[in-house]
């Protein structure tokens, strides 16, 4: 997504011109950092009656379930999404400074857990 992505912004002027499409550079970043997660759905809802069915045998907690693939998600979405964020920011040529940088780099606070 990010090569896609960052050749349809690729060579942007230094002008005033292009500060508009930088805008958009940057919320295109923060809205795939935010539907990411969003592609987990359809499988928890699949998982839906492996869990319904050890909860009535009273195995364990659907919370404990929801906990675990939280925890075993986190990792995954942290490495693609830093990967998309690198690779999109140096496509696009955006400003080459650690400060800028970081603004864009998913951190663990601006990871949505579903």
């Amino acid at each position: 997504m990010s090569v896609i992505i960052g050749t349809v912004f690729l060579r942007l002027g230094d002008n005033t011109a292009a500060f508009f499409s930088r805008g958009g550079i940057l919320f295109l970043a923060v809205l795939f950092t935010a539907l990411v997660p969003l592609a987990e759905i359809p499988t928890l809802y699949g998982q839906r009656p492996i869990v319904l069915r050890h909860k009535k045998a009273a195995m364990y907690h659907p919370f404990i379930e929801a906990f675990a693939m939280t925890l075993a998600d986190i990792p995954i979405t942290l490495v693609t999404l830093t990967i998309y964020s690198i690779v999109l920011y140096f496509v696009v040529g955006l400003q080459a400074s650690a400060g800028q940088f970081l603004c864009i780099t998913p951190r663990p606070s601006m990871i949505r857990i579903d």
